[in-house]
């Protein structure tokens, strides 16, 4: 169900906003995402609280996530930084950019810094990009350094937005299996996250709304719209923008969208 919430202030001529904070409760779990942006309006980092209260898990996480660009403007490195008081486990991280000559993301390099070495080893990804016609990526595979092994996502697109995701397994040997094919359906308002950074490190966030990590909604960036299931409900501002996600149930889980002006 969507439902439009009218209440509009007067705001100054050409005013913008921008996210700047997410926030998800409910299931005895709470998280909260909160944007800084730096003078230029670049996204500079990302300040990530979770909290899981459940029988099964009882801890917390915290850790920035810090976006650096080069003179030109385009991001190059994208670093996970835990502060280290939680009690949940998570390793600095970082992903590497690198660009073609028509300026689009050719590879991501993705590691992870653990004390174990082993995990070191097997935490060592590329992810590379085709692009069709309208510089859209159209197919991204994410294989292990280590062992040559990973996925192959292909996009398909339809006004905008990504309409379906073809997700294949690739083995060691090169055998291949299909894994998936999904499809997705999209509000006509504006995606917060639309253009937010560049680049998708991990193509299997679009696949749900990951309680824990929350990636889903950062890596919405490809698409115009929002993405939109039939069983949950959403609500609006006057100005079109997507305030609140409703997860009905035993385990009902609101998600809520705060934003600032610039």
């Amino acid at each position: 169900m969507i439902l439009l919430i009218s209440c509009k202030d007067d705001l100054p001529t050409g005013a913008q906003f921008r996210i700047k904070k997410v926030t998800m409760q409910g299931d005895q779990q709470y998280l909260t995402d909160t944007y800084y942006y730096s003078g230029n309006g670049r996204l500079s980092s990302m300040d990530k609280a979770y909290s899981d209260r459940r029988k099964t898990s009882n801890y917390d996480l915290y850790y920035k996530t810090v976006f650096r660009y080069d003179a030109r403007g385009r991001l190059i490195l994208m670093e996970k930084q835990p502060d280290g008081t939680g009690h949940g486990t998570i390793y600095p991280g970082s992903y590497t950019y690198q660009y073609d000559a028509n300026g689009n993301i050719s590879l991501i390099k993705y590691r992870i810094d653990s004390p174990d070495a082993n995990d070191n080893r097997l935490a060592k990804e590329t992810i590379s990009y085709q692009y069709g016609s309208n510089r859209q990526p159209i197919r991204v595979t994410d294989f292990n350094d280590v062992f040559g092994d990973g996925f192959i996502y292909e996009y398909s697109y339809k006004d905008g937005n990504v309409a379906a995701i073809k997700k294949t397994k690739v083995t060691y040997s090169g055998e291949t299996e299909l894994v998936s094919t999904r499809t997705y359906q999209f509000d006509d308002k504006p995606n917060p996250f639309y253009g937010l950074f560049t680049g998708l490190p991990d193509p299997d966030t679009f696949n749900g709304y990951t309680f824990k990590q929350n990636s889903f909604y950062q890596s919405n960036t490809f698409n115009r719209n929002n993405i939109i299931f039939a069983q949950y409900d959403y609500e609006y501002d006057s100005y079109g923008r997507l305030t609140k996600i409703i997860t009905p149930g035993p385990g009902k889980v609101i998600t809520a969208f705060e934003y600032e002006m610039y």
